[in-house]
């Protein structure tokens, strides 16, 4: 099953995840970019988990997919992204990979 989840970035988000599951996540980061400047790339690098990139708005809005991992691994998506200015940044989603 596939579940969504919208989330905003703030230091050390942690979110749940069964390594049967395949999650949606929308990282907000609207205010990483701003209301000057737009997103012009964005890549997804992840860690213990599968992540893949989905989708990104010129507003800042990142969405990826995360499956796989295995149960208490240490296991992170890391998004980059390149702002039209020439601007990077970058924001780790954390997991906590356990059997639900």
């Amino acid at each position: 099953m596939v579940t969504h989840t919208t989330v905003t970035w703030k230091q050390g988000l942690t979110l749940p995840h069964d390594p049967d599951d395949i999650n949606d996540i929308t990282l907000d980061m609207t205010a990483v970019v701003g209301t000057t400047d737009s997103l012009s790339a964005a890549n997804v690098s992840a860690v213990g988990v599968t992540g893949a990139l989905l989708t990104s708005t010129p507003q800042g809005l990142v969405t990826f997919r995360v499956s796989g991992g295995a149960t208490g691994a240490d296991s992170a998506v890391t998004v980059q992204i390149t702002m039209t200015a020439g601007r990077k940044q970058s924001r780790t989603v954390n997991f906590n990979v356990l059997e639900r």
